[in-house]
Formats: structure tokens, C-alpha cells, sequence
């Protein structure tokens, strides 16, 4: 889980200094890679929230061939999530949320320090 933690990282840096420097509105937006991504299909939605880089987030979720949207992760069977705690310098939140088959244990184990452990919303 690390290895895919430090891409979806990399990519949200680069995203987050590419809108600062254009300018950013606040939002909230997702990117879904239950269908696929660079990683495969991953029971996992990315959601950015009030983030200065959502509006270059479409592009970062295109690029990591994730299912870009405007808005909120889908609800429905979320089991729980993992806030990233780095990478926020402009204030925002952003939290993987995690789909069967991810159990709450694993989710849990899997939100190492910094991040914190997110129950289902």
C-alpha cells in the first residue's frame, strides 16, 4: 500500500503547485479507480476537499486513468477511509475511501501515521 500511496502523493503535489500558481477555487472533486487506474482496479475513491487544485484535478485523474468527479466519492458501500495528513498546505482535506472488499480492519491498518483512520460518512 505504500508504493500506491506515494504515486497518488506525487501526483497530488504536482496538481496542488500547478493550481496555486493558476490561481484554484475551492471544491470538492474525486477521482474513482473501482473500474481502474494506473494500479489496476482498486476498491478506492480519492476525494479532494475545498482543494486549491481542484481545478486541475480532472487532468491528475485522467492521467492516473481514474474516473474523474465533479463532487463527492460515491456513499454507497464505502466500508471507511484514510485522510492523507501531507500535501494539504492549502488547507484542504483529502481522504482515500475504501470499498469492500477492504474491511475496516485493514482500512485501519493501512492509515499509518500521519493519516488518520475515517469512518464510514
Amino acid at each position: 500500500m505504500s508504493f500506491r500511496r506515494l504515486a497518488v502523493l506525487a501526483v497530488a503535489l504536482s496538481s496542488l503547485t500547478a493550481a496555486i500558481g493558476c490561481g484554484g477555487v475551492d471544491s470538492t472533486v474525486a477521482c474513482d479507480f473501482r473500474s481502474g487506474g494506473l494500479n489496476g482496479v482498486e476498491p478506492r475513491c480519492q476525494e479532494w476537499i475545498n482543494s486549491l487544485a481542484a481545478t486541475t484535478f480532472e487532468q491528475t485523474c485522467n492521467t492516473a486513468k481514474g474516473k474523474y468527479i465533479n463532487g463527492q466519492c460515491p456513499r454507497d458501500g464505502i466500508v471507511a477511509g484514510c485522510e492523507q495528513k501531507t500535501g494539504n498546505a492549502d488547507g484542504s482535506r483529502t481522504i482515500d475511501w475504501y470499498y469492500s472488499p477492504e474491511t475496516e480492519t485493514s482500512i485501519k491498518a493501512g492509515c499509518t501515521s500521519p493519516d488518520t483512520f475515517q469512518p464510514k460518512p
